[in-house]
């Protein structure tokens, strides 16, 4: 199973490092914002290579990863919001 890392581009008339993803993600699935690129900048095969804690935390959960390699990752979540943005695109 690979696993990748996404880097979206948002654009809003907001300052966004007052906001969480979430409420990103939320403005932009209802046109408050839009999302103008995605693009995969990392693909792993292994858990192991994925240097970011957040990530393994995150995938830990998702995939039955061992409790050793857990951790956390914004970048997963960003994953996760460009899916959801897709969705309402």
């Amino acid at each position: 199973m690979a696993y990748y890392k996404v880097r979206i581009e948002v654009w809003c008339d907001w300052n966004p490092a007052e906001s969480d993803l979430e409420e990103i993600v939320q403005n932009t699935s209802t046109g408050e914002a839009i999302c103008t690129k995605q693009e995969v900048v990392a693909v792993v095969d292994c858990p192991q290579d994925i240097d970011d804690d957040e990530a393994m935390s995150f995938l830990a959960g998702k995939r039955g990863m061992p409790t050793k390699v857990r951790a956390r990752s914004w970048q997963i979540h960003a994953r996760t919001a460009v899916q959801s943005v897709k969705k309402h695109l």
